[in-house]
Protein backbone atom coordinates (compact mmCIF):
# COMPACT_ATOMS: atom_id res chain seq x y z
CA UNK A 1 0.00 0.00 0.00
CA UNK A 2 1.15 3.15 -0.61
CA UNK A 3 4.55 1.58 -1.90
CA UNK A 4 5.27 0.40 1.50
CA UNK A 5 6.81 -3.07 1.48
CA UNK A 6 7.89 -3.69 5.17
CA UNK A 7 4.48 -2.31 6.80
CA UNK A 8 3.56 0.72 8.88
CA UNK A 9 4.77 1.86 12.03
CA UNK A 10 1.47 3.07 13.32
CA UNK A 11 -2.29 2.38 11.84
CA UNK A 12 -4.73 4.85 13.87
CA UNK A 13 -8.46 4.86 13.27
CA UNK A 14 -12.22 5.46 14.20
CA UNK A 15 -13.16 2.93 11.23
CA UNK A 16 -16.40 2.89 10.28
CA UNK A 17 -19.07 0.92 12.13
CA UNK A 18 -21.21 -0.67 9.86
CA UNK A 19 -23.44 -3.80 10.89
CA UNK A 20 -23.26 -7.20 8.13
CA UNK A 21 -27.25 -6.48 7.55
CA UNK A 22 -26.30 -2.98 6.18
CA UNK A 23 -23.56 -3.83 4.14
CA UNK A 24 -24.53 -4.31 0.20
CA UNK A 25 -24.93 -8.31 -0.74
CA UNK A 26 -21.63 -7.63 -3.45
CA UNK A 27 -19.73 -6.38 -1.33
CA UNK A 28 -20.17 -8.92 1.57
CA UNK A 29 -19.38 -11.36 -0.70
CA UNK A 30 -16.24 -9.64 -1.64
CA UNK A 31 -15.46 -9.48 2.28
CA UNK A 32 -16.51 -13.01 2.94
CA UNK A 33 -13.32 -13.98 0.49
CA UNK A 34 -10.76 -11.34 1.60
CA UNK A 35 -11.43 -11.48 5.19
CA UNK A 36 -11.37 -14.13 8.05
CA UNK A 37 -13.42 -11.93 10.03
CA UNK A 38 -16.03 -11.40 8.24
CA UNK A 39 -18.24 -14.65 9.79
CA UNK A 40 -21.47 -14.40 10.95
CA UNK A 41 -23.04 -10.79 12.40
CA UNK A 42 -19.86 -9.13 11.63
CA UNK A 43 -18.89 -5.53 11.96
CA UNK A 44 -17.85 -3.55 8.79
CA UNK A 45 -15.22 -2.09 11.50
CA UNK A 46 -13.86 -5.85 12.10
CA UNK A 47 -12.61 -5.71 8.83
CA UNK A 48 -10.49 -2.76 9.18
CA UNK A 49 -9.15 -3.97 12.75
CA UNK A 50 -7.77 -7.74 10.63
CA UNK A 51 -6.15 -5.24 7.66
CA UNK A 52 -4.60 -3.04 10.16
CA UNK A 53 -2.50 -5.37 12.00
CA UNK A 54 -2.09 -6.60 8.92
CA UNK A 55 -0.10 -3.61 7.47
CA UNK A 56 1.85 -3.12 11.00
CA UNK A 57 5.71 -3.50 10.57
CA UNK A 58 6.98 -5.82 13.23
CA UNK A 59 7.99 -2.63 15.41
CA UNK A 60 5.11 -0.93 14.28
CA UNK A 61 1.76 0.03 16.64
CA UNK A 62 -2.15 -0.23 16.06
CA UNK A 63 -4.63 2.20 17.66
CA UNK A 64 -8.41 2.33 17.02
CA UNK A 65 -11.32 3.16 18.77
CA UNK A 66 -14.39 0.95 18.18
CA UNK A 67 -17.24 0.02 19.82
CA UNK A 68 -16.61 -3.24 22.36
CA UNK A 69 -19.27 -5.55 20.10
CA UNK A 70 -15.95 -7.69 19.24
CA UNK A 71 -15.04 -8.49 22.77
CA UNK A 72 -17.98 -10.53 23.72
CA UNK A 73 -20.42 -11.07 20.50
CA UNK A 74 -19.49 -14.72 18.80
CA UNK A 75 -19.15 -12.92 15.66
CA UNK A 76 -16.12 -11.43 17.03
CA UNK A 77 -14.70 -14.92 17.87
CA UNK A 78 -12.44 -15.05 14.67
CA UNK A 79 -11.12 -11.54 15.02
CA UNK A 80 -10.18 -12.31 18.75
CA UNK A 81 -8.44 -15.32 17.57
CA UNK A 82 -6.46 -13.39 15.05
CA UNK A 83 -5.32 -11.46 17.85
CA UNK A 84 -4.22 -13.74 19.89
CA UNK A 85 -2.58 -15.43 17.17
CA UNK A 86 -0.17 -12.76 17.11
CA UNK A 87 2.81 -12.15 19.55
CA UNK A 88 2.47 -9.03 21.42
CA UNK A 89 0.33 -6.97 23.95
CA UNK A 90 -2.63 -5.28 23.54
CA UNK A 91 -4.03 -2.82 25.93
CA UNK A 92 -8.03 -2.04 25.87
CA UNK A 93 -9.38 1.37 27.16
CA UNK A 94 -13.10 1.02 27.76
CA UNK A 95 -14.64 4.77 27.43
CA UNK A 96 -18.31 3.34 27.96
CA UNK A 97 -19.03 5.54 30.80
CA UNK A 98 -17.74 8.37 29.59
CA UNK A 99 -19.59 9.94 26.84
CA UNK A 100 -17.23 9.64 23.87
CA UNK A 101 -19.79 10.27 21.11
CA UNK A 102 -23.22 12.13 22.25
CA UNK A 103 -25.67 11.04 20.73
CA UNK A 104 -24.57 7.47 20.01
CA UNK A 105 -25.94 4.52 21.19
CA UNK A 106 -22.66 2.42 21.47
CA UNK A 107 -19.94 1.53 24.42
CA UNK A 108 -16.49 2.44 23.16
CA UNK A 109 -13.10 1.22 23.36
CA UNK A 110 -9.62 2.05 22.32
CA UNK A 111 -7.21 -1.04 21.39
CA UNK A 112 -3.92 -0.85 21.29
CA UNK A 113 -1.56 -3.58 19.64
CA UNK A 114 2.00 -3.49 19.86
CA UNK A 115 4.27 -6.28 18.50
CA UNK A 116 6.57 -7.87 20.33
CA UNK A 117 8.94 -11.31 20.31
CA UNK A 118 8.72 -11.09 24.07
CA UNK A 119 5.43 -11.64 26.41
CA UNK A 120 2.07 -11.92 25.35
CA UNK A 121 -0.05 -10.32 27.47
CA UNK A 122 -3.73 -8.56 27.38
CA UNK A 123 -4.32 -5.86 29.74
CA UNK A 124 -7.89 -4.34 29.48
CA UNK A 125 -8.87 -1.33 32.10
CA UNK A 126 -11.58 1.40 32.27
CA UNK A 127 -10.38 4.88 31.99
CA UNK A 128 -11.46 7.49 34.35
CA UNK A 129 -11.95 10.05 32.74
CA UNK A 130 -11.78 11.51 29.07
CA UNK A 131 -8.49 14.09 29.97
CA UNK A 132 -6.92 11.38 31.66
CA UNK A 133 -7.03 8.15 29.60
CA UNK A 134 -3.94 6.96 30.99
CA UNK A 135 -5.40 6.66 34.59
CA UNK A 136 -7.70 3.43 35.48
CA UNK A 137 -10.01 2.82 38.02
CA UNK A 138 -10.28 -0.42 40.11
CA UNK A 139 -11.62 -2.06 36.89
CA UNK A 140 -8.84 -3.02 35.72
CA UNK A 141 -6.83 -6.71 35.14
CA UNK A 142 -3.88 -8.47 33.29
CA UNK A 143 -3.88 -11.73 31.47
CA UNK A 144 -1.24 -14.01 29.79
CA UNK A 145 -2.57 -15.00 26.66
CA UNK A 146 -2.35 -18.47 27.88
CA UNK A 147 -4.87 -17.48 30.32
CA UNK A 148 -7.18 -15.98 28.08
CA UNK A 149 -7.50 -18.73 26.01
CA UNK A 150 -9.16 -20.09 29.24
CA UNK A 151 -11.58 -17.69 28.27
CA UNK A 152 -14.71 -19.23 26.69
CA UNK A 153 -14.01 -18.05 23.32
CA UNK A 154 -11.12 -15.85 23.89
CA UNK A 155 -14.13 -13.56 25.16
CA UNK A 156 -12.48 -10.06 26.84
CA UNK A 157 -14.43 -9.03 29.75
CA UNK A 158 -15.04 -4.98 29.95
CA UNK A 159 -15.04 -2.82 32.78
CA UNK A 160 -13.94 -5.66 35.71
CA UNK A 161 -11.32 -6.02 37.88
CA UNK A 162 -8.12 -8.65 38.00
CA UNK A 163 -9.83 -10.43 41.28
CA UNK A 164 -13.00 -11.24 39.57
CA UNK A 165 -11.27 -12.34 36.40
CA UNK A 166 -9.01 -14.55 38.49
CA UNK A 167 -12.05 -15.77 40.46
CA UNK A 168 -13.62 -16.59 37.19
CA UNK A 169 -10.72 -18.36 35.79
CA UNK A 170 -10.30 -20.68 39.34
CA UNK A 171 -14.49 -21.76 39.22
CA UNK A 172 -13.70 -22.82 35.17
CA UNK A 173 -10.66 -24.58 35.93
CA UNK A 174 -12.40 -26.44 38.80
CA UNK A 175 -15.48 -27.11 37.58
CA UNK A 176 -17.58 -28.12 34.43
CA UNK A 177 -19.27 -26.12 32.07
CA UNK A 178 -23.36 -25.70 32.69
CA UNK A 179 -23.51 -26.98 28.72
CA UNK A 180 -22.09 -30.32 29.87
CA UNK A 181 -25.46 -30.73 32.15
CA UNK A 182 -28.28 -28.43 30.02
CA UNK A 183 -29.09 -27.99 26.46
CA UNK A 184 -30.32 -24.85 25.74
CA UNK A 185 -32.00 -23.59 22.92
CA UNK A 186 -33.78 -20.27 21.87
CA UNK A 187 -37.48 -19.81 21.68
CA UNK A 188 -39.60 -20.14 17.94
CA UNK A 189 -40.11 -17.87 15.61
CA UNK A 190 -43.62 -18.04 15.50
CA UNK A 191 -45.51 -15.54 13.32
CA UNK A 192 -48.45 -13.25 14.57
CA UNK A 193 -51.08 -14.83 11.97
CA UNK A 194 -50.68 -18.24 13.86
CA UNK A 195 -51.63 -16.55 17.59
CA UNK A 196 -54.94 -16.68 19.18
CA UNK A 197 -56.58 -15.41 21.60
CA UNK A 198 -58.60 -18.55 22.62
CA UNK A 199 -57.61 -21.34 24.33
CA UNK A 200 -55.93 -23.75 21.69
CA UNK A 201 -54.08 -26.86 21.85
CA UNK A 202 -50.89 -24.86 23.06
CA UNK A 203 -49.75 -22.18 25.26
CA UNK A 204 -47.28 -19.28 23.84
CA UNK A 205 -44.82 -18.49 26.22
CA UNK A 206 -43.48 -14.69 26.43
CA UNK A 207 -40.93 -13.20 28.36
CA UNK A 208 -43.46 -10.70 29.95
CA UNK A 209 -45.35 -13.51 30.78
CA UNK A 210 -42.97 -14.53 33.93
CA UNK A 211 -40.16 -13.47 36.37
CA UNK A 212 -37.75 -14.88 38.75
CA UNK A 213 -39.70 -18.06 40.44
CA UNK A 214 -43.63 -17.27 39.09
CA UNK A 215 -46.07 -18.95 37.71
CA UNK A 216 -46.50 -18.76 33.86
CA UNK A 217 -48.64 -16.79 32.74
CA UNK A 218 -51.54 -16.90 30.35
CA UNK A 219 -51.02 -15.36 26.78
CA UNK A 220 -51.89 -16.31 22.97
CA UNK A 221 -51.99 -19.80 21.96
CA UNK A 222 -51.49 -21.80 18.84
CA UNK A 223 -53.17 -24.57 17.37
CA UNK A 224 -51.23 -27.81 16.64
CA UNK A 225 -51.82 -27.95 13.21
CA UNK A 226 -49.96 -24.32 12.73
CA UNK A 227 -47.32 -25.29 15.05
CA UNK A 228 -46.42 -27.88 12.68
CA UNK A 229 -45.94 -25.19 10.22
CA UNK A 230 -43.32 -23.55 12.57
CA UNK A 231 -41.18 -26.94 13.94
CA UNK A 232 -41.02 -30.77 13.10
CA UNK A 233 -42.51 -32.73 16.07
CA UNK A 234 -39.94 -35.36 14.78
CA UNK A 235 -36.81 -33.10 15.52
CA UNK A 236 -34.85 -32.86 18.74
CA UNK A 237 -36.00 -29.34 19.42
CA UNK A 238 -39.79 -29.87 19.52
CA UNK A 239 -39.36 -32.94 21.78
CA UNK A 240 -36.91 -30.67 24.40
CA UNK A 241 -40.04 -28.53 24.16
CA UNK A 242 -42.48 -31.15 25.21
CA UNK A 243 -40.24 -31.96 28.80
CA UNK A 244 -40.05 -30.66 31.25
CA UNK A 245 -38.19 -27.43 32.12
CA UNK A 246 -36.14 -24.04 32.57
CA UNK A 247 -37.34 -20.83 30.97
CA UNK A 248 -35.28 -17.95 30.76
CA UNK A 249 -35.74 -14.57 29.47
CA UNK A 250 -33.50 -13.11 27.17
CA UNK A 251 -32.92 -9.50 28.22
CA UNK A 252 -32.89 -8.95 31.69
CA UNK A 253 -31.29 -6.98 34.38
CA UNK A 254 -30.57 -10.57 35.94
CA UNK A 255 -30.89 -14.29 35.22
CA UNK A 256 -34.45 -14.26 35.23
CA UNK A 257 -35.33 -17.95 35.18
CA UNK A 258 -38.51 -19.94 35.96
CA UNK A 259 -39.70 -23.68 35.76
CA UNK A 260 -41.64 -24.64 32.79
CA UNK A 261 -44.07 -27.96 33.42
CA UNK A 262 -46.95 -26.92 30.67
CA UNK A 263 -44.91 -28.18 27.60
CA UNK A 264 -45.45 -24.30 26.81
CA UNK A 265 -44.24 -22.92 23.59
CA UNK A 266 -41.62 -20.36 23.83
CA UNK A 267 -41.53 -17.54 21.38
CA UNK A 268 -38.07 -15.54 20.66
CA UNK A 269 -37.15 -13.79 23.46
CA UNK A 270 -37.58 -16.62 25.63
CA UNK A 271 -34.74 -19.33 26.03
CA UNK A 272 -35.28 -22.69 27.40
CA UNK A 273 -33.16 -25.31 28.51
CA UNK A 274 -33.52 -29.37 29.39
CA UNK A 275 -31.19 -31.56 31.70
CA UNK A 276 -29.07 -33.96 29.10
CA UNK A 277 -28.43 -36.71 32.59
CA UNK A 278 -30.87 -38.40 34.62
CA UNK A 279 -28.53 -37.85 37.47
CA UNK A 280 -29.17 -33.80 37.32
CA UNK A 281 -32.44 -32.19 38.34
CA UNK A 282 -33.25 -29.32 36.33
CA UNK A 283 -34.95 -27.95 40.00
CA UNK A 284 -31.15 -27.96 40.96
CA UNK A 285 -29.90 -25.85 37.61
CA UNK A 286 -32.79 -23.41 38.17
CA UNK A 287 -31.63 -23.09 41.89
CA UNK A 288 -27.88 -22.30 40.34
CA UNK A 289 -29.30 -19.98 38.16
CA UNK A 290 -31.47 -17.75 39.95
CA UNK A 291 -28.49 -17.68 42.80
CA UNK A 292 -26.52 -14.10 42.89
CA UNK A 293 -23.43 -16.33 41.75
CA UNK A 294 -24.48 -17.09 38.58
CA UNK A 295 -25.72 -13.75 37.66
CA UNK A 296 -22.14 -12.52 38.62
CA UNK A 297 -20.45 -14.88 36.53
CA UNK A 298 -22.38 -14.16 33.68
CA UNK A 299 -21.95 -10.38 33.90
CA UNK A 300 -17.92 -10.57 34.56
CA UNK A 301 -17.39 -12.93 31.64
CA UNK A 302 -19.67 -11.21 28.99
CA UNK A 303 -20.01 -7.85 30.19
CA UNK A 304 -19.64 -7.01 26.63
CA UNK A 305 -23.17 -7.74 26.26
CA UNK A 306 -24.03 -5.30 28.28
CA UNK A 307 -26.95 -3.05 26.90
CA UNK A 308 -28.77 0.51 27.89
CA UNK A 309 -30.13 0.57 31.50
CA UNK A 310 -27.77 -2.35 33.53
CA UNK A 311 -30.08 -5.40 30.95
CA UNK A 312 -27.44 -8.22 30.10
CA UNK A 313 -28.80 -10.66 26.86
CA UNK A 314 -28.94 -14.00 27.63
CA UNK A 315 -28.16 -16.36 24.86
CA UNK A 316 -27.58 -20.26 24.21
CA UNK A 317 -23.68 -20.16 23.51
CA UNK A 318 -23.22 -17.87 26.99
CA UNK A 319 -25.35 -19.85 29.04
CA UNK A 320 -23.20 -22.90 28.82
CA UNK A 321 -20.14 -21.63 29.22
CA UNK A 322 -21.08 -20.78 32.84
CA UNK A 323 -18.90 -23.18 35.34
CA UNK A 324 -21.51 -25.01 37.66
CA UNK A 325 -20.70 -27.85 40.47
CA UNK A 326 -21.92 -31.18 39.95
CA UNK A 327 -22.85 -31.84 43.64
CA UNK A 328 -24.06 -35.59 45.07
CA UNK A 329 -27.69 -36.07 45.07
CA UNK A 330 -28.07 -34.94 48.56
CA UNK A 331 -26.94 -31.54 48.19
CA UNK A 332 -29.41 -31.64 45.09
CA UNK A 333 -32.21 -32.80 47.22
CA UNK A 334 -31.31 -30.06 49.86
CA UNK A 335 -31.73 -26.85 46.72
CA UNK A 336 -34.71 -28.58 45.26
CA UNK A 337 -36.45 -28.30 48.30
CA UNK A 338 -35.75 -24.79 48.82
CA UNK A 339 -36.63 -24.51 44.83
CA UNK A 340 -40.19 -26.33 45.33
CA UNK A 341 -40.70 -23.81 48.37
CA UNK A 342 -40.27 -20.92 46.59
CA UNK A 343 -42.48 -22.01 43.71
CA UNK A 344 -45.30 -23.11 45.66
CA UNK A 345 -45.00 -19.53 47.73
CA UNK A 346 -44.68 -17.75 44.18
CA UNK A 347 -48.02 -19.89 42.61
CA UNK A 348 -50.01 -18.69 45.50
CA UNK A 349 -48.83 -15.00 45.71
CA UNK A 350 -46.13 -13.74 42.58
CA UNK A 351 -45.73 -10.75 44.55
CA UNK A 352 -44.90 -12.86 48.18
CA UNK A 353 -40.82 -12.09 49.53
CA UNK A 354 -39.02 -15.33 49.38
CA UNK A 355 -35.30 -13.31 50.22
CA UNK A 356 -34.98 -15.85 53.09
CA UNK A 357 -35.31 -18.62 51.36
CA UNK A 358 -33.32 -17.25 48.44
CA UNK A 359 -30.57 -16.62 50.56
CA UNK A 360 -30.60 -19.95 52.08
CA UNK A 361 -29.79 -21.11 48.36
CA UNK A 362 -27.27 -18.43 47.77
CA UNK A 363 -25.33 -19.66 51.05
CA UNK A 364 -25.53 -23.62 49.84
CA UNK A 365 -24.56 -22.28 46.53
CA UNK A 366 -21.65 -20.76 47.53
CA UNK A 367 -20.08 -24.28 49.04
CA UNK A 368 -20.93 -25.75 46.58
CA UNK A 369 -18.67 -23.84 44.26
CA UNK A 370 -16.26 -23.38 46.91
CA UNK A 371 -15.95 -19.99 47.36
CA UNK A 372 -13.25 -18.14 49.43
CA UNK A 373 -14.62 -15.15 51.79
CA UNK A 374 -12.91 -12.64 49.50
CA UNK A 375 -15.16 -14.08 46.12
CA UNK A 376 -18.16 -14.33 47.99
CA UNK A 377 -17.55 -10.24 48.98
CA UNK A 378 -17.34 -9.91 44.99
CA UNK A 379 -20.61 -12.14 44.07
CA UNK A 380 -22.17 -9.59 47.05
CA UNK A 381 -20.71 -6.60 45.80
CA UNK A 382 -18.32 -5.63 48.94
CA UNK A 383 -15.28 -6.00 46.97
Amino acid sequence: MFGVQEGFDVVIGNPPYVRVDDIPSDKKSLYRASYEAAKGKYDLYYLFFEKGLALLQKAGGLIFITPNKFCAATSGTRLREIMRSLSGSIEIVSTSKLGVFEDAANYPVVSMFVPSSGRSDLHVREAVSLGALRESSMFSYRLTFKDWVSLPDRTIPINVSQSQVDMVLRLRHAHSRLGDYVGFSEGLRIPACFETDKKNSHLILKQYQFEKWTTLRKGAWISTANLRKVLSEKSERYQRIMRKKIVLAEDALSITATMDEQQTIPQGGVYFGVTLRDDVDPKYVLGILNSGIASALYEIMFSGMHMGGGYMRYRTMFLEELPIPLSDSCAQTTVVRLVDQILATKATDPAANTSALEGEIDRLVYDLYGLTEEEIAIIEGRE
